[in-house]
């Protein structure tokens, strides 16, 4: 027989304090009043698209269940006059629609462009425009049409005057140039540059993200030189943001496993990747020492 004599003791997991609310002492109508301004928000912030398209898809349906109801009677008929009729409401349906998209795009570029004053701002209104020509396939006179349809109406008046007269005999570029004359407000571009060296990594925000970040406040920072022996402008760019990127990670271990590898010449890809592994590793390190420790506590009884 042998007989041994052990010392383990169990493990306990130590729960976790739990909130007990005393609704008894709770501000309810301050609670009221922030979720009525909450809702006020909500309201007002999706008005203006409501009173462009809410008549506009009122009147497409009813327009669409005409269409139906017609085609039924020219079926049951076979009459060439009840065909015509349904073939006359088909073409009204479908300048409804297009009229419609263009009056709802028009309103989303409007958006875009009432907000363009910086020139991160006007890039993200020329990436929308450009989408949007290559989407409806427009050209030539319309396509500036449409661009001076994306200007307010202050604005349309400073480009007439400006101009001297009417934009629509001008080109594309040169409205746009006008627009951004206008629109734009100059950027001293070494405040940008102190701005952008200042940046941050929020908490849990993905260094993706984060570097997102940094490139649209470094489009502002016009990092790029002459060479003084061929000419050509030299954009460093992704350097920059790098540094700016290795210098602004919220995680202190990271940035020190970053910045003692023995690859000091990395890219600002290499850089990013390095960081999103090494993150992976720690939440997935995390959360096997988690486990672990249920799995001890759970075998100790």
């Amino acid at each position: 027989m042998i007989v041994l004599d052990t010392d383990l003791k169990p493990q306990y997991n130590k729960p976790k304090p739990r909130k007990i609310y005393v609704y008894k002492k709770a501000k309810w109508e301050e609670i009221k009043a922030d979720i009525i301004k909450f809702g006020a928000d909500i309201i007002n912030s999706i008005t203006p698209l409501l009173k462009i398209s809410g008549p506009t898809l009122k009147t497409r349906k009813k327009k669409i269940r005409g269409k139906h109801k017609l085609i039924q009677i020219a079926k049951h008929t076979g009459k060439p006059e009840d065909w015509a009729k349904f073939k006359q409401h088909k073409r009204d349906t479908q300048k409804a629609g297009r009229q419609a998209h263009w009056q709802y795009v028009n309103t989303i570029l409007d958006a875009a462009l009432a907000k363009a004053g910086t020139s991160e701002e006007w890039a993200y209104f020329e990436s929308r425009w450009s989408a949007y020509v290559e989407t409806t396939k427009i050209a030539g006179r319309d396509k500036v049409v449409q661009l001076l349809e994306c200007c307010d109406e202050q604005l349309r008046k400073g480009l007439t005057r400006s101009a001297g007269g009417s934009l629509t005999n001008k080109s594309v570029q040169e409205v746009l140039a006008a627009i951004k004359k206008l629109a734009v407000r100059e950027e001293n571009t070494m405040v940008a540059r102190v701005t952008l060296h200042n940046m941050r990594q929020d908490r849990d925000e993905p260094v993706r993200s984060f570097c997102a970040r940094l490139r649209g406040q470094a489009g502002v920072c016009k990092f790029f030189i002459q060479c003084p022996t061929c000419n050509t402008h030299v954009n460093y760019t992704d350097t920059i943001i790098r540094d700016v990127l290795a210098r602004g990670i919220s995680d202190p271990e990271i940035q020190l496993d970053l910045l003692g590898d023995k690859n000091q010449d990395m890219t600002l890809e290499e850089v990013t990747q390095f960081v999103e592994a090494k993150d992976s590793g720690k939440r997935s390190a995390s959360r096997l020492l988690d486990s672990q420790t249920v799995q001890a506590a759970s075998s100790s009884y």
